[in-house]
């Protein structure tokens, strides 16, 4: 490889390392507006009439915005709001799930939690592998 064509790599690299970050920044400010407004009910619901875990209600929701996207009534394309719902729900499944405490089998697999050396349950992929960022950046 050339040094131009390492160059012009590394910059698409750094150009979609900011892109990452950028929309990342978007869905950090959704859920930390959507938190404010509604009262944290994700994590924490008000149980009035349902009593399902926090867990249970947000996969409810995921399984809901997928059914509306299987159905044709928010295509992708059109309605980016559902993406952004669908990665924000992920985040606070993640979260809730973090939370638990690890007393029974896990919602998602009906396996017991194990939780790896990196935190993740058992069975990630990326067990073992250091996952923080490392981010280059040169003025040119």
């Amino acid at each position: 490889m050339t040094q131009d064509a390492f160059d012009q790599f590394d910059k698409m690299t750094v150009s979609t390392q900011l892109e990452i970050a950028s929309v990342c920044d978007d869905i950090k400010a959704l859920l930390l507006a959507k938190n404010a407004k509604y009262g944290d009910s994700a994590l924490n619901p008000c149980r009035v009439f349902s009593k399902a875990s926090a867990i249970e209600q947000i996969l409810v929701r995921i399984d809901d915005k997928l059914n509306r996207v299987s159905q044709g009534i928010g295509l992708l394309a059109d309605d980016e709001d559902v993406i952004n719902d669908l990665i924000g729900y992920l985040i606070l499944l993640k979260i809730a799930l973090k939370r638990q405490k690890p007393t029974g089998p896990d919602l998602l697999t009906g396996y017991d939690f194990e939780r790896s050396e990196n935190g993740y349950l058992g069975g990630d992929p990326w067990t073992g592998i250091d996952i923080e960022p490392v981010f280059t950046f040169r003025v040119a």
